[in-house]
């Protein structure tokens, strides 16, 4: 198996875990991680603008279509739209019964990924 391998499999036996721990969680206890999730990517703008700066570089020098670097480019405005997502699955009582859909990504944006991988 290689490394990348290893680190895939490790993560998802880290999401599966992870996963039982939040299914045990009360609604409140969701809602408080759901906001500490949105209160730390505003929190990280700074550091997601600098690390997306690179990964549009390098989509560049791979000369992705400008289609896919519009899908990965961020700025403040979305960076704000993805933690006011999340905020509004609290907001309208609409969030999932399981949080690891949310952590796992069901449901929101691929700029959400694109944060998150930066």
């Amino acid at each position: 198996m290689s490394i990348l391998q290893e680190t895939i499999h490790q993560m998802g036996k880290q999401a599966r875990a992870a996963a039982y721990k939040l299914a045990q969680l009360s609604s409140d206890e969701k809602n408080a991680i759901l906001r500490a999730m949105a209160a730390a990517i505003r929190k990280a703008t700074p550091k997601l603008l600098a690390a997306n700066t690179l990964d549009l570089a390098a989509g560049r020098k791979k000369a992705l279509s400008n289609a896919m670097l519009d899908r990965l480019m961020l700025d403040e405005k979305r960076i704000e739209a993805m933690a006011a997502g999340i905020e509004t699955h609290i907001a309208h009582g609409r969030h999932p019964k399981r949080l690891a859909d949310i952590i796992a990504g069901k449901g929101i944006s691929t700029r959400f990924h694109a944060a998150v991988a930066s």
